[in-house]
């Protein structure tokens, strides 16, 4: 009788360590899990959007979407041209977001997708190499951001070369 009252003893300073154990694994993670949102939240509403490549050459457009659930025209860009000539237009990317799932496409003035990347990020900044591409359609060029996001800092730079 002695001998399972001394085990039993023995197993309740266990279970208390066990326990322990258990509720400090909890409190950690989610103290990373605050300490993670905090540093999202403070980028997103005091950080820059990240310019991209070929920024300070051209134009810049530049914006700031707390969700992003669906699709959404960045940028229209209006390009002409010239008796006999082919314009190049150069476009950079650049974003911050603390979640993204999402697709950018460049249209032509015809609704031609001319080019197209998917990105899907946590707590990311990225910056696509600067892409060109020959203007021959005359028109309106369209950057659509279809997807989704949340707190993204997306900048886009663009230069029409003739």
């Amino acid at each position: 009788m002695q001998i399972d009252s001394e085990s039993k003893l023995q197993q309740v300073p266990e279970r208390r360590r066990v326990w322990k154990a258990l509720v400090l694994a909890v409190l950690l993670i989610v103290l990373v899990i605050a300490v993670f949102w905090a540093a999202g939240e403070m980028i997103f509403r005091h950080g820059a959007a990240p310019l991209p490549e070929g920024a300070d050459s051209g134009q810049v457009s530049s914006l700031r979407l707390r969700n992003l659930d669906g699709e959404f025209e960045v940028v229209a860009i209006d390009v002409g041209r010239a008796q006999g000539m082919r314009p190049t237009l150069d476009l950079g990317i650049s974003f911050w977001a603390q979640l993204a799932d999402f697709e950018i496409t460049l249209l032509g003035p015809g609704g031609n997708v001319m080019w197209q990347e998917d990105f899907s990020a946590r707590m990311a900044q990225v910056s696509a190499p600067k892409i060109s591409f020959e203007a021959t359609a005359r028109g309106q060029w369209r950057l659509i951001l279809s997807g989704r996001a949340k707190n993204l800092m997306l900048s886009v730079a663009w230069e029409i070369e003739e």
